[in-house]
């Protein structure tokens, strides 16, 4: 009973090692500004479970076939402790790198490290200031149509809210890359 359980959890252990975790950790220390929360969270969850898995499957193929090609003959399986061993290094390998890059979330990168940006939709960004600075060139050609006036002054306190508007939203964005 006992032997069927330390069975059972040994091929756990075999099959998390062998086909998730060296290549998700390796994601996380290669791309820790993929978050999984926010408007893309789950893309990114699939996106990391995926290339984890493949990179998983890579790194145990190519590090069986390095150990099978040398000295000696090794037959690489599930039960081998060299493999295992060779797994385990690379895997906390890339958990530290991962830590280092931030990509766990436990630390805060140091003033040397480039943080990722804030997590927003690239898109909506492009988005709204693409439909700023339209409606900057709206204003700017209704004040050379405008006459001396009201008007004119009116425009001319609008453009300036906008574009006021429109360098606060820039360097926010800004100061979002450089934390």
């Amino acid at each position: 009973m006992v032997a069927e359980a330390v069975g059972t959890l040994f091929a756990l252990f075999a099959l998390v090692l062998f086909f998730f975790l060296p290549g998700f950790v390796w994601v996380r220390a290669l791309w820790p500004e993929k978050r999984f929360r926010g408007p893309q969270g789950v893309e990114n969850v699939v996106e990391s479970l995926t290339a984890g898995f493949l990179l998983s499957l890579a790194f145990t193929i190519l590090i069986g076939f390095g150990l099978g090609n040398g000295p000696g003959t090794f037959q690489a399986g599930p039960s081998d402790p060299l493999l295992e061993t060779v797994l385990s290094i690379l895997t906390l390998g890339g958990f530290a790198v991962g830590w280092l890059r931030g990509g766990w979330g436990l630390r805060v990168p140091g003033p040397g490290v480039v943080r990722a940006a804030p997590e927003e939709d690239l898109e909506e960004v492009l988005v709204r200031f693409e439909a700023m600075e339209e409606e900057e060139r709206e204003l700017s050609r209704a004040l050379r149509r405008a006459a001396d006036g009201t008007e004119a002054r009116s425009l001319h306190r609008r453009l300036a809210d906008l574009q006021a508007r429109r360098r606060v939203a820039e360097r926010a964005r800004e100061e979002g890359f450089e934390r």
